[in-house]
Parts: structure tokens; C-alpha cells; sequence
């Protein structure tokens, strides 16, 4: 078996690891950054809703369907996903697992293609972006398959 990559990512940032044997230690190689994240809705846009005339000469605002931090949360699970695309057609990797919050795993597999979906061979649902490397290596040896015997 080749090296697998592991991403483990929150809404803020990602981490990008190479575990070269299905035992061995992590090997960061990179980070991604959520520079949206990071900042008040009000500086991600408009504010204030819209408002319109209802029946009976009632004011109501007109709501956006998302907010400007979803909105950021899912431009980044989108980013994410073609990372796992694109690491996991890397010559030598033979997969990719996903570690991330449900929510955030969720919105980064419905934005995945199905090509990229099938080099996703394991997963963790919890959030360990600020875990120590020793902590996070359990949770990734846990889903990552031993080679078989020949």
C-alpha cells in the first residue's frame, strides 16, 4: 500500500498530512486557510435584509436563505473538495481520509465528484484540527485499511 494523504480540516483552516505505511507516524505537508472565516458577517456583506410591503400595509424584511459565513463555510468545503480531487489522483497516493466536524464532511462529500469520492477511504467525524499529531494519529490508523497478507 502507498502513502494515503489525510486532510483534517474545521471552518477555519486545513491540515495536510502524508502517512507513507498504514502504521507510521503523520507527515505534515501543508495547510489551507478559510480567510473568510475569520471575519463579522457585516464584513462579508450587506448587513441589513431588504424590506418589502406585506398584506395590510405590513413591513417584513426579506431574510437571505444563507447567511455570508455559510456562504464562506461553503465556498471553503467547496476548495476542500478539490483538494481531495486532486491529492487523491497524486501519483503514489492511494487515497484520501477526511477528517473533519459531521457538518463540515457532510458539506465537503455533496460537493464532491464521484470520481473523487471513491479515492475517500476512510473518515473521521470529529473535529481534531487543534488535537496533538499523537491523538490525531490514533483516530487516523483506526480507519485506515492494513494491507493483506499475500
Amino acid at each position: 500500500m502507498g502513502t494515503v494523504r489525510v486532510i483534517v480540516a474545521d471552518s477555519m483552516r486545513a491540515d495536510l498530512y502524508d502517512l507513507p505505511e498504514p502504521r507510521a507516524a503523520l507527515r505534515a505537508i501543508g495547510t489551507m486557510a478559510n480567510e473568510l472565516s475569520g471575519k463579522h458577517e457585516r464584513d462579508l456583506g450587506r448587513a441589513a435584509p431588504g424590506r418589502m410591503m406585506g398584506t395590510g400595509g405590513a413591513r417584513t424584511a426579506l431574510q437571505p436563505r444563507h447567511t455570508h459565513k455559510e456562504r464562506a463555510t461553503d465556498l471553503f468545503a467547496r476548495q476542500l473538495a478539490r483538494a481531495v480531487a486532486t491529492h487523491g489522483r497524486s501519483v503514489g497516493v492511494d487515497g484520501v481520509v477526511l477528517v473533519a466536524a459531521p457538518r463540515l464532511l457532510a458539506l465537503v462529500k455533496s460537493h464532491l465528484s464521484k470520481a473523487a469520492a471513491t479515492r475517500v477511504i476512510g473518515e473521521v467525524r470529529r473535529d481534531l484540527v487543534d488535537v496533538p499529531k499523537l491523538a490525531l494519529r490514533g483516530h487516523v490508523h483506526k480507519v485506515v485499511p492494513l494491507p493483506r497478507p499475500r
